[in-house]
């Protein structure tokens, strides 16, 4: 019940909480809550056009074939299909990439991150990758291994 009604809400995938979107088509790199990557790869989004497709026609159909037996003009039924598709789209968009976030977390699912591991990660990860600092110089001791060079005096030779 807790993701039917995050699937109706527009919510994270994982954690059921954070908002996916940021705008009316815009949507969240990451989740303000739980911090996950929604966009798991380049291309991650592609099956939701499908489920956009098959949403716009299993509700344009009913809509043309009520029209149709309405003796609705040309003019009448392409106004009234193109004004659906124009409000209907932006809708089809969000609920086609919520649905496939969903799905896709139910088929492969991702445990709930938490932003204060990940920064914990991170700052590890920095304090790792930097080399050990003299205190009584300030300067890295990757630096100050080595022996200083004096440049003025070496001698430069072009090659005969």
């Amino acid at each position: 019940m807790k993701r039917l009604i995050a699937v109706l809400f527009q919510r994270c995938p994982v954690c059921l909480e954070g908002k996916v979107f940021k705008s009316l088509l815009g949507t969240n790199t990451n989740c303000p809550v739980c911090g996950i990557k929604f966009e798991r790869e380049t291309g991650y989004f592609l099956n939701a056009m499908f489920i956009a497709y098959t949403m716009g026609f299993l509700l344009v159909i009913p809509l043309a074939v009520l029209l149709y037996l309405w003796n609705a003009s040309i003019l009448l039924f392409t106004i009234v299909i193109i004004g659906f598709f124009v409000v209907a789209w932006p809708l089809f968009f969000r609920y086609s990439r919520i649905l496939w976030m969903h799905a896709d977390q139910l088929m492969d699912p991702r445990p709930r991150q938490s932003k204060i591991a990940d920064a914990t990660h991170l700052q590890d990860a920095l304090h790792f990758a930097s080399p050990p600092v003299d205190p009584s110089t300030g300067m890295s001791q990757v630096a100050t291994m080595s022996a200083p060079v004096d440049i003025t005096s070496t001698t430069i030779t072009s090659p005969k």
